[in-house]
């Protein structure tokens, strides 16, 4: 049995621990119209509602096999996360410290409470940032970042 919901469970649990990480998902969210889509990332932050939200990805896996019933499979994850870009309030800050935050509690968390083996691999530790950059997203202009996760467990 694929323990891959409950690593996505663990991701977003760890993304909980975020102080105002805004509006989690454990996959990527539409909606045909722009009203809805919002709603999908729309959180409430020091009292006001903003565009804040992210959602997990699963990118690739590899399989190897490690005896005659066990496999290693390392899973390579998005993170990606939208915020809405209020130039005057210097908001880009805020969204580097917000990753800065991310990329910390995952370090602190390294088995992501026991789900996987270890998110340490050769080529990284823990969450890497891959790119970010302003996008348009639900018809506002906001701040985005992918954010790269790797993950190793035992099946």
């Amino acid at each position: 049995m694929s323990r891959i919901p409950a690593i996505r469970a663990a991701i977003l649990a760890t993304l909980a621990n975020v102080q105002d990480v805004g509006r989690t998902h454990g996959f990527e969210r539409y909606a045909a119209d722009r009203t809805r889509m919002r709603t999908l990332y729309v959180a409430t932050i020091a009292g006001a509602e903003q565009l804040r939200g992210w959602f997990v990805r699963r990118r690739s896996f590899t399989s190897t096999r490690t005896g005659a019933t066990r496999r290693t499979i390392t899973t390579s994850w998005e993170i990606v996360g939208y915020m809405a870009i209020a130039d005057e309030a210097e908001t880009e800050l805020d969204f580097d410290a917000l990753i800065d935050a991310i990329a910390q509690v995952f370090h602190d968390n390294p088995d992501l409470s026991g789900a996987v083996t270890t998110t340490i691999l050769d080529d990284g530790a823990g969450v890497t940032l891959v790119d970010s950059a302003p996008v348009m997203f639900a018809g506002v202009l906001c701040h985005a970042a992918t954010l790269r996760l790797q993950t190793r467990h035992t099946e």
